[in-house]
């Protein structure tokens, strides 16, 4: 039965624009959101102005509708099963063309028009999760439908893998633009090699996903790339399979291995990058450690690498991958993650300067909960104008020589005119385990001659945590040396959330519910006059967390200006456009798995 949507109005559809774009928000970046609901809001307003709120939707052009009809697809759903696991590590464009059917049940307007636009029906899904019959049928009408546009295709080896697939693959290979392979066993691999000979000019985006097994099980460990492919390809990803590219790829621009598993993986790999050198975007996720680690390799020289990420490493293959990829020779965002020292091996890690030979204008010192361990994570970034340099650890919080020990080598205390430049000091955490190595903290930054402010960021809990100054340097410490120090800057945010759009979802549930901060230990603690060089102090909170009037009173008595300000969106540590990547897709996010991760 056809519905009559003669009635919708251009108003009505602008605002559920709206509504679609608060659901699909949580995959969004917060400029992302922000950018996009002002556009949709502004068009609501434009809408009122210009045209005839009762004009119908059905009566607006064809490109206008064809605009309209575009977001009606939802992106791939990258967690609607266990046997579907496809969660590409770049940003993709699939989308789910099977939602568009019913909306050509609605009306012979909307039908005509949606049929007559091929790139609607771009993105071909064969999945176990599809019944055969129906199956074939779509797939075959996304074909018709689709003319000669090209294609996004997602492959899901099933008992009925092989018959789909042919019934369309082969004579469209020619078209295909994205590839994504996923829950990849060794059994497939025979036919996915022969699949995979046939032409694909346009291969940009190639993703293939699997599970591993018996590493003797696999007759091959050289990832098929389609024929003609290497030339266009620029985005690859390779996940738990034990498969490696052994052809150059000249234009690839991000790649990411990850759960890599192989005898040699590492010098492996670096076969692979010396055939990649317009390589952009280098993320490596490989829990691997081998003794015949070469130490001393030659190095590449990636003229146009700005962000590269290690996550899973330990000494001897962080000092590998820094040789191979030296990251002094031009701007880069550096990112070390799950790094693991041990007290024998803290002396080979790296230091901040070797990594970031530019000066450092801001160092960051974090803290952060891991709700999957018992170690405390820390974290320490650099920030030069155009270059930063992140590590992140899993120290146990008890050991508080292993911190000072870590922090010390980090940033070569024996020579601090590395840090000449540093002007701000950022210490970002939510757990009172911090205050266990503040001593560690304050002497790291003492002797800093150019440093004037100092950023305390907490996260507020239910159980109160008041700002604790223990973690800026003492005036009266011999290694003191920093004559200019004279801001403190506190920035208090709700933890009910990890992240921003969290915070932000929470508050419109339950409503803002106001907690208080007080400030009992820090009058205790500015009374001693150990830190009578702070002159200013800026107080940055969110609505959820309200200052004792009382108490900002008292700290008027130690600061000649004390500001009290609320802010909508949380304080962070400013960096560089190196670190930000707006093509990350859901399985490219560190910041969702890694505690600490900045990117």
């Amino acid at each position: 039965m056809l519905v009559d949507l003669s009635s919708v109005t251009t108003e009505d559809l602008a605002w559920l624009l709206l509504g679609r774009l608060e659901q699909e928000a949580e995959g969004m970046t917060n400029e992302t959101v922000e950018i996009c609901h002002e556009v949709l809001t502004e068009a609501v307003s434009v809408l009122r102005e210009e045209m005839n709120d009762r004009t119908p939707l059905l009566n607006l052009p064809v490109e206008i509708l064809v605009r309209i009809l575009e977001y009606v697809p939802d992106p791939i759903d990258c967690n609607a099963s266990l046997e579907y696991n496809f969660r590409p590590f770049w940003q993709y464009e699939a989308l789910d063309s099977s939602v568009l059917i019913p909306v050509t049940h609605t009306c012979r307007r909307l039908r005509e028009v949606m049929l007559s636009t091929p790139l609607l029906w771009s993105t071909v899904v064969a999945s176990s999760s599809l019944d055969e019959p129906i199956a074939q049928e779509f797939i075959s009408d996304l074909i018709l439908r689709s003319e000669n546009v090209p294609l996004k295709v997602l492959l899901s080896p099933s008992k009925q893998f092989t018959k789909l697939v042919d019934s369309f693959y082969p004579k469209n290979a020619h078209r295909v633009q994205e590839l994504h392979l996923t829950d990849v066993g060794h059994r497939h691999m025979k036919y996915l090699e022969s699949l995979l000979s046939l032409e694909s000019p346009l291969l940009r985006s190639y993703s293939f996903d699997g599970r591993a097994g018996s590493l003797s099980k696999w007759h091959t460990h050289a990832l098929p790339i389609p024929m003609n492919a290497a030339a266009s390809l620029r985005d690859l990803y390779i996940n738990e399979v034990p498969l490696l590219p052994e052809i150059p790829l000249p234009n690839i621009t991000h790649l990411a291995l990850c759960n890599i598993s192989l005898p040699g993986l590492h010098g492996k790999i670096e076969h692979v990058l010396r055939g990649c050198p317009n390589i952009v975007y280098l993320a490596l996720s490989n829990d691997v450690r081998l003794d015949e680690l070469d130490q001393d390799p030659a190095p590449l020289h990636l003229q146009h690498l700005r962000r590269l990420t290690l996550n899973t490493v330990d000494a001897y293959s962080l000092k590998f991958y820094l040789s191979l990829i030296p990251p002094t020779t031009h701007t880069i965002a550096l990112q070390v993650l799950t790094y693991q020292p041990d007290i024998w091996t803290i002396n080979h890690g790296p230091q901040v300067a070797n990594c970031i030979q530019s000066p450092i204008k801001r160092l960051a010192f974090g803290g952060h909960r891991d709700w999957s361990t018992v170690d405390f994570t820390v974290s320490v970034t650099a920030v030069a104008s155009s270059s930063v340099f992140h590590i992140v650890s899993y120290l146990a919080h008890s050991r508080k020589l292993v911190v000072r020990e870590w922090l010390s080598h980090l940033l070569n205390l024996e020579v601090p005119s590395a840090f000449w430049a540093v002007r701000e000091v950022w210490v970002t955490h939510g757990d009172e385990r911090w205050t266990v190595h503040s001593e560690s903290v304050a002497r790291a930054i003492a002797g800093l001659p150019l440093l004037d402010t100092i950023v305390l960021s907490h996260r507020h809990s239910r159980t109160l945590m008041e700002p604790d100054l223990s973690l800026c340097p003492n005036v009266d410490d011999p290694l003191f040396n920093s004559p200019s120090l004279k801001n403190l800057r506190l920035i208090y945010y709700d933890s009910t959330g990890d992240s921003q759009l969290d915070d932000l979802k929470a508050r419109r549930s339950r409503g803002v519910v106001r907690q208080s901060l007080a400030f009992y230990r820090m009058v205790v603690q500015l009374r001693t006059n150990a830190y009578r060089y702070f002159d200013r102090l800026v107080v940055q909170h969110e609505q959820t967390v309200e200052p004792t009037e009382e108490h900002i009173e008292v700290l008027r008595e130690h600061f000649r200006e004390v500001i009290v300000e609320v802010v909508d969106r949380r304080p962070s540590i400013p960096l560089p456009e190196t670190c930000y990547e707006t093509r990350l897709g859901p399985g490219g996010d560190f910041r969702k798995l890694v505690a600490g991760a900045l990117w």
